[in-house]
């Protein structure tokens, strides 16, 4: 704009909002769209006037898709180190899945098989028709272990099920395993992966089980439950 002292600027952009900025304008549209802009200045200061101009359809904004994925499971162990990607995005086109170390998979939904474990990254990137892109990373944590802990054992000395020991698969670098009774008193306690509980005077009843360990590839993690003791 030339000419005129002490200029107002009035900036409408065609999509409700306007704007007072002197000479230049940022604005930012929420909504994809065809939008017309209207600049109007007046001189409030010697020769008093009014001018605007009008561009019609001069700003075009596309649309943007929306990357979204589930996994199923949400981490796997190295025993079983596959997940099964759903998409949920929407306003897509065509979508591929970018995972650390491993080669890109095309489609919306996909499934991944991991050949070591560890912590990853899967990114999806979806791409609309007009060529807009949307991603969406997410974490996907292959522990190195597997663990499976009985929900019984028997005092009966028959050689079955006399005591109380989780069963781990993996290296197991760091442990701390712990038996608590109902009230919360510690009975049993042991940094060796391999040591049980042998329960020689315990009662019959409700025990409770805390183990925290650290594998080979560094993922800490904490099991705890319960489990009967029956004669």
């Amino acid at each position: 704009t030339t000419g005129g002292q002490g200029n107002e600027y009035h900036w409408e952009f065609g999509d409700g909002s306007v704007s007072s900025d002197i000479g230049s304008t940022v604005h930012e549209y929420e909504n994809p769209g065809t939008y017309t802009v209207t600049l109007t200045v007046e001189s409030t200061v010697g020769c008093p006037g009014i001018d605007s101009e009008t561009k019609v359809g001069v700003i075009e904004v596309l649309p943007t898709p929306q990357a979204a994925f589930s996994m199923d499971p949400p981490f796997a162990d190295i025993n079983e180190p596959v997940v099964e990607l759903s998409s949920e995005a929407f306003g897509a086109d065509s979508s591929i899945y970018l995972i650390t170390g491993q080669t890109a998979v095309e489609g919306f939904d996909a499934t991944v098989e991991f050949q070591s474990g560890g912590l990853f990254e899967i990114t999806q990137v979806v791409t609309n028709e007009v060529g807009c892109e949307s991603r969406l990373t997410k974490p996907f944590v292959i522990t190195g272990h597997t663990f499976f802990a009985p929900n019984a054992i028997t005092m009966n000395a028959d050689g079955l099920n006399d005591f109380f020991k989780p069963s781990i698969l993996g290296d197991i670098v760091e442990y701390d395993f712990s038996v608590y009774d109902r009230w919360g008193g510690l009975l049993f306690h042991t940094t060796d992966v391999n040591m049980p509980w042998v329960p020689e005077y315990a009662h019959v009843g409700m025990y409770v089980y805390d183990i925290r360990l650290r594998d080979n590839y560094d993922f800490t993690r904490q099991y705890r439950g319960s489990f009967s003791l029956i004669r």
